[in-house]
């Protein structure tokens, strides 16, 4: 996994234009047709991250949502007290670059390896169902 990551954080190292991050390679055939959603969270500080986390992101029926719809999370988290190594630090920084990240906790961004395209979701308060249907919506529609 942290091969793929590392793989992952060196393809897309030059900048994206709007809304696209650059091509994977053919490197990444093993998660080729699946899709990533990042979480920005903090997990130690901000209110609506431990809500999110606990009301949709852990719940069983989310998660296999995810599962069956072959998307992998990925927690880029922004702690305050914890502390995190330099290398995730920087990871998260990066990303955080990367994917347009604007500082509001939780943002969540769903990527289309398929398209190579993004799109930033905002959680309200959601159960896992309606949060489920409005990530599958969101890559529904970057998948056209």
């Amino acid at each position: 996994m942290l091969n793929v990551l590392l793989i992952f954080f060196s393809v897309i190292a030059s900048s994206p234009r709007e809304n696209e991050v650059p091509s994977l390679g053919s490197s990444m055939d093993s998660i080729r047709n699946q899709s990533v959603l990042y979480v920005f969270a903090g997990s130690d500080w901000c209110v609506n991250c431990m809500l999110l986390e606990k009301k949709v992101l852990s719940d069983s029926v989310f998660l296999s949502a995810l599962d069956s719809g072959r998307i992998r999370m990925e927690i880029l988290d922004f702690p305050q007290r914890k502390k995190l190594s330099p290398e995730i630090i920087s990871y998260n920084q990066s990303m955080s670059e990367k994917l347009g990240f604007s500082g509001d906790f939780p943002t969540i961004v769903i990527y289309s390896v398929q398209n190579n395209k993004y799109s930033t979701l905002w959680y309200k308060n959601e159960d896992p169902y309606e949060f489920s249907r409005m990530l599958f919506n969101e890559l529904n529609k970057l998948n056209e």
